[in-house]
C-alpha cells in the first residue's frame, strides 16, 4: 500500500481534474477519441521509447500519436517530478518566494514536468507568481500546453498567476537562454537528443541558473538513458561545473559505472487517474508504479543537501531469502550489498526491514564478509524517505 506521506497523495484529486481537462483539450483539437486506435499508438510509442541503445527516436506526428502522447504519456509522466521536488522542498532547496519564480522547461512537449510542478505548488497552496518558459521543437505540442493551462485557469486549478512563454527550437544545440532561472527542468531529453548533445546543453542551463537555482533532469528508467545521466553527472562534477544534490549522497564518481550492467533509478507507487487506469489496463502498460531516473544539480559552490555525509541511497528493492534480508545501498564507499540476518533483527536494526528503493539509510556497525556487508546484533540502522510529506 502507498504510504500517506507519499508526495503524490495530495496530487491525486488534482491530477484527476487535470486529466479531465486534457481530454477536453484533445477533443477540441483532434476530434473524437477512438480508444482502439489510441491504445495501438500507446503501445507503439512505448516500443519506440524502449528502443535499443543507439537507435534514433522517431515518433508519429499523426493525430493518434499526438493524442497518445497527451492523454497517456503526459499524464503518466507528470507525477514523477513530485518526488525530486518534494526532496528539494524538505531540504529547504526548492526555489520559492513572493517575486516571480522563473521556471524553464526544456523539451517541454505537452508540459508533463511543468504541469507536475504547478500541481505540486497548488497542492501546497503556494500563490506566488510563476513565469514559465517552455521550449520544444514541436510547436503544436506547445500550443496544446497553452490550451491546457487555459483550461486549468478556468477550472481554478492553478494557485497564483502563471505566465507562459513558449519557444519552438531544437535542443541538439544549446539555445540562447534569457537568464536567470530559479528552476530548470528537462524530462526525457537525453532519450531524444543525439549522443553527447546533452553536455553543451546542460552547461548552458547551469550557466543560466539564478544564485541558489536548481537544474532537474528526469529520464526513463532505461539502462542506457540512466547510465548516460550517470556519465553526465561525473563529467560535470569532475570539472567543478556543478554539485549533485540528489539522488547522490556523495560527490565522488558514480559507482554504477564501475560495471556495464548497473544503473540507478526510482520505482514509486501511485494511484493513476480514471482514464489513465483504463488505458493502462487495455495496453498492459504502467499500472501502479512510476519508474524514472533523475539528477538534481546546482551550480559550483552550492553546498550539498544537509545531513547526508554519512547516508547511503537505497538502490534496490528488498531482496533476500529464508532467514535474511538484503538491499543494495549506494554511498561514499560505493555500491554495497548489505545483509541483515533475521536473527539479528531488533529495535536498533528494525528500520532496515522498512527501507525501500529511493530511501536514505544511515548504518552503523557491521563488517565486510566476502562481497557483502553484514550487519549484526551490535549494528544500528536509521532510514527515511526524503520525499515524504511531513505535513501528511
Amino acid at each position: 500500500m502507498k504510504l500517506e506521506t507519499d508526495p503524490t497523495t495530495r496530487l491525486e484529486p488534482l491530477i484527476a481534474r487535470l486529466e479531465a481537462a486534457a481530454w477536453r483539450v484533445a477533443r477540441q483539437r483532434y476530434g473524437p477519441v477512438r480508444q482502439r486506435e489510441l491504445a495501438q499508438q500507446i503501445m507503439e510509442i512505448s516500443r519506440r521509447y524502449n528502443r535499443p541503445e543507439g537507435e534514433p527516436l522517431v515518433l508519429s506526428q499523426g493525430l493518434p500519436g499526438r493524442m497518445a502522447r497527451l492523454l497517456f504519456f503526459t499524464m503518466a509522466d507528470l507525477p514523477k517530478v513530485a518526488f525530486p521536488l518534494a526532496e528539494l522542498e524538505r531540504a529547504g532547496r526548492l526555489p520559492r518566494g513572493d517575486k516571480p519564480l522563473r521556471v524553464l522547461d526544456l523539451g517541454a512537449g505537452h508540459g508533463a514536468l511543468s504541469l507536475g510542478f504547478l500541481l505540486h505548488r497548488a497542492a501546497r497552496g503556494e500563490t506566488g507568481p510563476v513565469e514559465l518558459h517552455a521550449m520544444d521543437q514541436d510547436a503544436e505540442a506547445l500550443e496544446t500546453l497553452e490550451l491546457l493551462l487555459e483550461e486549468l485557469r478556468l477550472d481554478q486549478l492553478l494557485s497564483g498567476e502563471v505566465t507562459l512563454h513558449t519557444r519552438t527550437t531544437s535542443l541538439n544545440r544549446p539555445p540562447n537562454l534569457e537568464a536567470p532561472f530559479h528552476l530548470i527542468m528537462a524530462g526525457g531529453l537525453l532519450n531524444e537528443l543525439r549522443p553527447r548533445a546533452e553536455e553543451g546543453l546542460v552547461r548552458a542551463t547551469l550557466a543560466a541558473l539564478a544564485p541558489g537555482g536548481v537544474l532537474l533532469l528526469l529520464e526513463p528508467a532505461l539502462r542506457h538513458t540512466s547510465r548516460r545521466l550517470h556519465r553526465l553527472r561525473d563529467g560535470l562534477l569532475s570539472s567543478g561545473e556543478a554539485v549533485a544534490l540528489a539522488p547522490c549522497t556523495h560527490l565522488g564518481p558514480c559507482p554504477m559505472l564501475e560495471g556495464d550492467r548497473d544503473w540507478c533509478h526510482e520505482r514509486r507507487s501511485w494511484l493513476p487517474p480514471p482514464m489513465l487506469r483504463q488505458l493502462a489496463s487495455v495496453t498492459g502498460l504502467r499500472r501502479r508504479d512510476l519508474r524514472f531516473a533523475y539528477l538534481t544539480l546546482a551550480g559550483p559552490g552550492i553546498p550539498p543537501l544537509p545531513d547526508r555525509e554519512q547516508a547511503s541511497r537505497v538502490v534496490s528493492a528488498q531482496l533476500g531469502g529464508k532467514g535474511r534480508m538484503e538491499l543494495f545501498l549506494c554511498g561514499a564507499v560505493g555500491r554495497q550489498r548489505v545483509v541483515l540476518l533475521k536473527r539479528h533483527l531488533g529495535d536498533a536494526t528494525r528500520a532496515f526491514s522498512q527501507l525501500e528503493r529511493g530511501h536514505l539509510a544511515w548504518v552503523e556497525g557491521g563488517s565486510l564478509l566476502g562481497n557483502e556487508f553484514r550487519l549484526d546484533q551490535e549494528s544500528r540502522v536509521r532510514g527515511e524517505d526524503p520525499t515524504a510529506d511531513e505535513e501528511a
